[in-house]
């Protein structure tokens, strides 16, 4: 599974809102040639903006789930309780009511999870795979998993986070001692590379969480510090190699450790940074990696479109609530629901996925 801030929230979430009896996070980057202002609500304020928010439905009655990533197609991925184990699911957010198409594990097994999709309908997530835990991917239109290769890795299970447009993968080896390494694949055929950390001390680790359009990669590594640091692996003009340099993303005051989630086309970068008093702020980078700004105490920035960025941030209450910025001017905000949830993806026409008090949920403009 992912490891750090990132995807622990998305569990802490999962198992909040089944323990809690209610049911079940990144999303779109841009879209090839649209390098700015893409998305539908891009100059229209989130305060005269309406969203009409959707239940998807979860794999069996009264079991939870959750929405982590939405294509530009509307297309939702993410992960569903069947009644006795989780599998990947997917769902046509615009349907009137969207019910949940199962993504297989691999089989004979009985785990899966779904965490990316791209432009093409392909789902990556993982699999169990005997005793261990494989990468996979479902082509377009299919529910039968498929193994993303692991020619020339160590030993370990393996997950993909991300994919893009042009098919490219990213995700993590996680070996014996639960050390991650952070992994590219070029294509679903493609043998996968390591990237590189940003420290070369033993057991060093990092995981790539997100890759965009342009081919960044948003993730986190271990620092010379021995924090867990945000990262950007940007290709260069032949794309990514194996050990390619992490670049480090600025750090907030007060920051313990931090991890970027999504990058959008003008390469702005999105994530959280834990503080030392425990507190998480959602962060906003410029591409240069400096800091751009923080969205305020107890906040979580977890997909960023052109125009957007999704999350969440508590109330007076300390309840997580669902909340989308104006990434320009994030004084312009919007709850996304009146309770406990989260948002986890965004597509370029600001149609968002999370989680709710009733499961996954999609939250749609209305134009």
């Amino acid at each position: 599974m992912k490891t750090g801030i990132a995807l622990s929230t998305l569990l802490a979430a999962t198992l909040c809102l089944s323990s809690c009896g209610g049911g079940g996070g990144g999303g779109s980057a841009g879209s090839p040639g649209d390098p700015g202002g893409g998305n539908v609500g891009g100059g229209i304020p989130l305060a005269t903006t309406t969203f009409t928010s959707k239940d998807l439905a979860p794999l069996a009655p009264a079991a939870f789930s959750s929405g982590v990533a939405i294509n530009d197609d509307g297309l939702a991925v993410g992960l569903a309780d069947d009644g006795t184990v989780i599998k990947a699911v997917k769902w046509a957010s615009a349907d009137a009511a969207p019910t949940a198409t199962q993504l297989d594990p691999l089989p004979g097994n009985n785990y899966s999870a779904a965490y990316g999709v791209n432009a093409a309908g392909v789902p990556v997530g993982e699999s169990q795979d005997g005793a261990s835990v494989s990468a996979v991917f479902w082509p377009a239109d299919a529910t039968a998993a498929s193994t993303l290769s692991t020619t020339g890795l160590p030993a370990g299970k393996t997950a993909a986070f991300g994919i893009n447009t042009a098919g490219e993968i990213v995700g993590e080896l996680t070996d014996s001692d639960g050390i991650s390494t952070a992994l590219y694949w070029a294509s679903t055929s493609a043998a996968p590379i390591i990237l590189g950390n940003l420290s070369a001390v033993a057991n060093a680790y990092s995981t790539a969480y997100f890759i965009g359009e342009a081919g960044e990669v948003a993730g986190e590594s271990l620092n010379a510090s021995g924090q867990t640091q945000a990262v950007l692996w940007i290709p260069a003009a032949g794309g990514l190699v194996a050990g390619q340099t992490a670049s480090p993303l600025a750090s907030v005051t007060g920051q313990l450790s931090s991890t970027a989630l999504s990058v959008n086309l003008n390469g702005l970068a999105v994530g959280e940074a834990l503080l030392a008093g425990g507190e998480t702020q959602g962060v906003l980078w410029n591409p240069d990696g400096t800091l751009a700004q923080t969205l305020g105490a107890n906040s979580s920035a977890q997909s960023i479109n052109n125009n957007r960025i999704v999350g969440f941030i508590k109330d007076q209450s300390g309840t997580d609530i669902a909340t989308i910025w104006n990434a320009n001017d994030i004084t312009d905000n919007l709850s996304l629901s009146a309770g406990l949830s989260h948002a986890f993806g965004i597509n370029e026409s600001d149609q968002i996925v999370g989680t709710s008090d009733t499961g996954a949920f999609a939250a749609l403009p209305q134009l």
